[in-house]
Parts: C-alpha cells; sequence; structure tokens
C-alpha cells in the first residue's frame, strides 16, 4: 500500500501537528556559522558572514533529527538594510545548501517554488528518511519548509482560541471553517498539502493560500515536487 493513502480519510488533528520552532544557535551551530567554508559558500551568494553583526537561529522539530537548518539575520545599521538566509547543514552532502531569502525589506522572487531551495529540502527529508504516516505529519513538512524559505506560520496561527487571530474573528463561522484550516489531499503517490496564511489578513485584507505538492518514488522516498500560492479578498471567502 502506498504510503500516503491512509493519509486521505481524516482531516488532520492540529493539536498533533508537529510545530516548527525558532531556537538561539548552540555553540555547535555557531562553528558550522563561523567556519572558513561557510564563509567562502556565502561570499558566493554575495553574503559577507563576516562583515557584520548576525543573528543565528536554528529551526528545530520532532522529526528533524539529522541535518542542520540555520536562518541567518543580520542587524542592520540602517533600517531596511538587513538580509535573511537560510543555511541547510546535511550529513551526507559534503557541502552547504544555502536559501536566500530577502535582502532589506524586499524578498527574492519565487523563493518558495525555486528549485535549488526545493532540492535542498528534499536531501533534508531523505537524510532523515522522512515517511509521514498521518495527515499532521504532511502539515508539518509543508509548514516546517515555509518557515525555511522565511514564511513563519506555526500550529498557533490556526489553534487560537477566544480572542482574534491576525485579525481574523475565530467564531465558528468565520475562522474556524475547515476552509480556512490546513488540508491534505492524497491520491497514490501524491500528496497535496494546503496552507492559509492569515499573518496579515487584518492588514491586508487577503487571505495568502500555500499548495505544497509532493510525491513518493518506488523506494518511498518522499519530494516535494512544486510550491503555487493564491491571494484572494477576504471579501471572496465563502
Amino acid at each position: 500500500m502506498p504510503a500516503s493513502s491512509q493519509t486521505a480519510v481524516r482531516p488532520p488533528n492540529l493539536q498533533e501537528v508537529p510545530d516548527v520552532v525558532s531556537v538561539a544557535c548552540s555553540d555547535q551551530d555557531s562553528r558550522v556559522v563561523d567556519a572558513a567554508v561557510t564563509a567562502s559558500v556565502l561570499g558566493d551568494y554575495g553574503f559577507d558572514i563576516r562583515g557584520g553583526i548576525w543573528e543565528c537561529s536554528s529551526l528545530q522539530t520532532p522529526w528533524l533529527r539529522s541535518g542542520k537548518v540555520l536562518v541567518l539575520r543580520t542587524i542592520p545599521i540602517q533600517t531596511d538594510t538587513g538580509e535573511n538566509v537560510t543555511l541547510l547543514s546535511v550529513a551526507h552532502e559534503p557541502h552547504l545548501w544555502v536559501i536566500p531569502v530577502s535582502s532589506g525589506m524586499v524578498g527574492y522572487p519565487n523563493v518558495p517554488d525555486e528549485i535549488h531551495n526545493r532540492a535542498a529540502f528534499n536531501a533534508m527529508l531523505a537524510e532523515n528518511r522522512v515517511l509521514p504516516p498521518t495527515p499532521e505529519m504532511w502539515v508539518s513538512l509543508g509548514i516546517f519548509y515555509l518557515n525555511m524559505v522565511g514564511i513563519q506560520i506555526h500550529v498557533a496561527d490556526w489553534t487560537a482560541h477566544g480572542e482574534m487571530v491576525h485579525g481574523l474573528a475565530n467564531s465558528p463561522s468565520f475562522f474556524h471553517k475547515r476552509s480556512l484550516q490546513p488540508s491534505v489531499d492524497c491520491v497514490d503517490e501524491q500528496c497535496t498539502v494546503t496552507i492559509n496564511d492569515t499573518r496579515v489578513t487584518s492588514v491586508t485584507q487577503n487571505l495568502t493560500t500555500w499548495v505544497l505538492s509532493f510525491s513518493s518514488d518506488k523506494s518511498r522516498v518522499i519530494r516535494l515536487d512544486g510550491v503555487e500560492h493564491e491571494v484572494k479578498p477576504l471579501s471572496e471567502l465563502p
């Protein structure tokens, strides 16, 4: 039976989704960042790791047991001049993966669906032998990837109760409609994870929906094949 065939039987239980957390880099993480090879690789992308003040954090989730995902942010002297870059260190790979996320207030184009960035994530999935058995794990993969490319979505964005969440009233008639919560649709070896980003809806009055397409091969290796997004005005929501 294909790994994905069991996941379409029920919607994900948000309380059981492994979330992603960002913690300050450990001494071991800092040694990776400070290594000469890291400075050289980042230099090829136009980042001078030794020429400014950088804040380092590590993205963590329960299923990430091998490899490192480090987020570096500059602490700029001038407003809107900071840079944001993600580093992936995968044990079986001889090199670092670099994902430039933003420069100043401007994000690089097409970061979520850039083939290099998806390849970095797929190398990490292969390293950890990730084989999602539940809808919750599929949603967790989607959340982690989006955070990796600079879109900081977390489980709490859908699970908060008794208050306004990002400008959306969390009443049964609006925010807690199932259509606004993550969904997983799997057929054979293909799985689609849909995630609604509600973080800036109160400002923009728009809802951004991310759709991540996954597949597995005969050896049951999971890979991310594509990422799409759609922006809709709140007024068009059902």
